[in-house]
């Protein structure tokens, strides 16, 4: 799927009725904003990679049409892992990289938020403290 917008349009919101496992229904969705702060016409494409994983890639034009900035996104299939890659000036170099991945072990989650420099060596992460499931707080602690 892709998918532009004009300077009038200030969000794209996509709703549905979901069943959860409990039979109950509930509405989920998600809204895209169509400007930043900057005013950059923002564009989006949506993939489904081969394993199963979504890559989403936004791109920031100006009034011109020329590429200000581009961000892509890969959230893996079950969700727990999620890949940031920014191209902060659009010349088609990724900047910089974010990774965001939740972890169950023996009924605890966890999760770590590490930033990487444009060669891949880590910046920073920020792991959460353990959290049992069901908890619905994340609770990020600095490392």
């Amino acid at each position: 799927m892709s998918e532009g917008y004009s300077t009038r349009d200030l969000a794209k919101i996509h709703f549905s009725i979901e069943t959860r496992a409990d039979g109950s229904t509930g509405m989920v969705g998600d809204a895209v904003l169509a400007l930043d702060a900057n005013g950059y016409i923002i564009k989006s494409t949506v993939v489904t990679n081969s394993d199963g994983s979504k890559t989403t890639t936004f791109g920031g034009y100006d009034e011109e049409g020329t590429l200000a900035f581009q961000n892509r996104i890969t959230v893996s299939t079950d969700a727990q892992s999620t890949t940031t890659q920014f191209d902060d000036d659009g010349n088609g170099i990724y900047d910089r990289s974010q990774t965001d991945v939740t972890t169950i072990a023996s009924g605890m989650r966890q999760r770590a938020v590490s930033n990487f420099d444009t060669d891949g060596s880590e910046k920073n992460c920020t792991p959460s403290r353990p959290l049992p499931m069901g908890a619905t707080s994340l609770g990020l602690m600095p490392r």
